[in-house]
C-alpha cells in the first residue's frame, strides 16, 4: 500500500490541493505535513489512512472516507 504525502508544494493560493496524485480513490495513505492549516478538497477517498500533522486541517465539499481511520493534528 502507497503512502501519499501532501506538501505545500501541491497546494494554491487558496489552499486547495492541485496535486498530481488522484485523490478520490486513492488505494493507500494520506498524510500532508505540519503548519499546512486548512487544506482543501473536492472529495477524497484512500484505502488505508488519513493523517494530517500539527497546524493542517482538512475540509473536503463532497465528502471524506478512509478505510482505517482519520486523524488531524
Amino acid at each position: 500500500m502507497i503512502t501519499h504525502r501532501i506538501t505545500k508544494a501541491q497546494l494554491n493560493d487558496q489552499n486547495s490541493y492541485v496535486g498530481t496524485v488522484d485523490l478520490t480513490d486513492l488505494n493507500g495513505n494520506l498524510e500532508a505535513e505540519a503548519g499546512l492549516q486548512t487544506v482543501i478538497f473536492s472529495r477524497i477517498k484512500v484505502t488505508g489512512h488519513i493523517y494530517f500533522g500539527a497546524g493542517s486541517g482538512i475540509k473536503a465539499g463532497e465528502g471524506i472516507e478512509a478505510g482505517s481511520g482519520i486523524e488531524a493534528g
